[in-house]
């Protein structure tokens, strides 16, 4: 991509120039969770107790390289992908950030996987401005980790078990029975050994490793019709877990879209009195944060909910974890302050506003376009802005159900 990418916007009634953006974005690439890094040497032992060595003789030799006491931690793939990425960012706005990085925001959550995140994307910024400042994040776990503080959420996704019924009958169902059955006839093992759960797992060790290792024999085990099963039932889990299972995951994000809008209208009042205002904020924080995001802002929706008996009419589906959720994935609000040529009779849009999704376009619901114009936009989601009310929304009531 050519300097200033995303800085410029053409329109034929006039100029238009950058003026704010406001990014949110999820961690680098991590370490597995504890339970997974001990399930992974668990299933390696269950296969060789019972696989024929000569069939895949790397599991044998295979070492689990997570480490309990580094679970969920940010790996050097991780630190490396928030570099380039910062560096990418400062090349798609060149013009909008030279000369004032000491005025970004940058806005974190307690974990450390989103601190050092936000550290290295800083610093691939800076190193391509050659300009070095201090890095001075906010923490902000209110916004950005609002599922841990929703008790109404909470109760929700730990305690009601059946409010996961979906992704429990599509694990049980032929889809991913045919997989097991695959895959245990490749190791040449007993049906009943692989379980579900182990081809869930195996594929989220596949996925680890070439996050963190750009290899995995372990994805062989795998064709890539059986990879597509398994990444439905992940989409699905975090389909009904953090997005659109329920109508509480969009409303609980309202204090993060609140926070996005009065940013934009902040700016759109300092443009208008011509006063000086931070050009951008960059804030880091996990698939949670994102996923209901997505949800409140009607994002990535599909006309068929994802359901056990959907598999076979989404195979084009919106809502891809891998693309939309995967690490260091981002959604960019690029503001645009436009002036008219001197020829026109017809004023342009004062201010556009650009919805992009990790660099690519992405369409506003209310509008159906990829740049529409701010009041339009502001005004689609002024419940979410104007009337939030988290205590409300995250108050714990027992009496719910799952609303699809």
């Amino acid at each position: 991509m050519e300097e200033d990418h995303l800085y410029t916007l053409n329109v034929s009634e006039g100029h238009c120039k950058a003026v704010y953006a406001h990014i949110i974005s999820r961690h680098g690439i991590r370490n597995p969770g504890a339970k997974d890094i001990r399930k992974m040497t668990e299933l390696q032992k269950k296969i060789i107790e019972h696989m024929d060595s000569d069939i895949f003789p790397f599991i044998e030799r295979w070492t689990n390289r997570y480490f309990s006491d580094e679970e969920k931690l940010l790996t050097e793939n991780g630190e490396l992908e928030q570099f380039l990425l910062g560096r990418k960012f400062a090349k798609y706005f060149r013009s909008l950030l030279a000369n004032d990085l000491d005025n970004l925001n940058f806005v974190v959550t307690s974990k450390q996987r989103a601190k050092t995140s936000g550290a290295f994307f800083y610093k691939g910024l800076s190193d391509y401005f050659g300009e070095h400042y201090e890095f001075r994040p906010h923490l902000e776990d209110t916004l950005l980790r609002f599922h841990d503080i929703c008790e109404h959420y909470k109760y929700l996704v730990d305690v009601n078990r059946s409010f996961l019924s979906e992704y429990y009958s599509f694990m049980s169902g032929d889809y991913v029975r045919n997989v097991t059955e695959s895959v245990s006839q490749r190791l040449g093992v007993s049906k009943k050994l692989i379980a579900s759960a182990d081809v869930r797992l195996l594929f989220h060790l596949c996925a680890f490793e070439m996050a963190n290792y750009n290899e995995s024999d372990w994805c062989d085990l795998m064709n890539d019709e059986e990879r597509k099963v398994i990444e439905y039932s992940a989409d699905l889990k975090q389909y009904l877990k953090k997005a659109y299972g329920h109508r509480l995951m969009g409303e609980m994000s309202c204090p993060l879209v609140k926070n996005i809008f009065e940013n934009l209208d902040y700016v759109v009042a300092a443009e208008l009195k011509g006063e000086k205002h931070s050009p951008a904020t960059f804030m880091f924080g996990h698939a949670e944060t994102l996923a209901p995001l997505f949800a409140g802002l009607g994002l990535f929706k599909d006309i068929l909910p994802l359901t056990a008996n959907n598999y076979q009419f989404l195979q084009n589906r919106s809502f891809r974890s891998s693309w939309i959720l995967p690490f260091s994935s981002n959604l960019a609000f690029i503001l645009y302050h436009c002036k008219a040529n001197d020829l026109v009779k017809k004023p342009p849009e004062q201010f556009p506003l650009r919805l992009v999704m990790n660099g690519k376009p992405v369409s506003f619901p209310v509008c159906n376009k990829t740049i529409c114009p701010y009041r339009t936009v502001r005004e689609s989601y002024t419940v979410q802005v104007d009337n939030c009310n988290f205590a409300d929304i995250c108050q714990l009531r027992k009496d719910i159900h799952s609303e699809l």
